[in-house]
């Protein structure tokens, strides 16, 4: 039944985000891109939440450190048993925060998004070794990690 509901909401997410104009500026675009997958999700019986706070643990790259920190899931979103976080960056990178908020989140579907870069396969691949740098690091029972890069129109499954 959830993955019923996952590949439910994979075309939903898909109809939004790779109709999305990238041409503008980032905040402009992290606007648009949110409020139409806040409007597509309600509009799919889903109750919503942007900036959902979110306690993690964040690995410092260069001293591998870690720190609690309070961030915010950029939105949020359930329907029956299916949960939902979303981050995007709207850059050509998922930022390690974004991918490692997500890992810890409470959400079933974990959804990395980035604008991206349709020229560069290089920078799908550094996107991917991020994401399951990040991922081997933890368990992911029971949850799914999608990317999704806008300017490529693809989706990558993970877990």
């Amino acid at each position: 039944m959830i993955m019923e509901a996952v590949e439910s909401v994979v075309t939903v997410l898909s109809e939004v985000c790779f109709n999305e104009i990238l041409d503008v500026d980032r905040s402009v675009l992290h606007s648009s891109l949110l409020d139409n997958l806040e409007r597509a999700l309600l509009v799919n019986g889903f109750e919503v939440l942007l900036e959902a706070p979110q306690k993690f643990n964040y690995e410092k790259i260069k001293d591998h450190s870690v720190n609690l920190r309070q961030g915010y899931i950029d939105l949020a979103a359930k329907k029956g048993d299916l949960t939902i976080g979303i981050e995007f960056d709207s850059a050509k990178m998922l930022r390690y925060k974004s991918i490692e908020k997500l890992i810890q989140s409470p959400y079933t579907l974990c959804i990395g998004i980035v604008k991206g870069n349709n020229y560069s396969a290089v920078q799908s691949d550094l996107n991917q070794q991020r994401i399951k740098s990040a991922l081997s690091k933890s368990e992911l029972k029971n949850k799914i990690f999608l990317f999704i890069n806008l300017s490529q129109k693809s989706i990558t499954r993970f877990g």
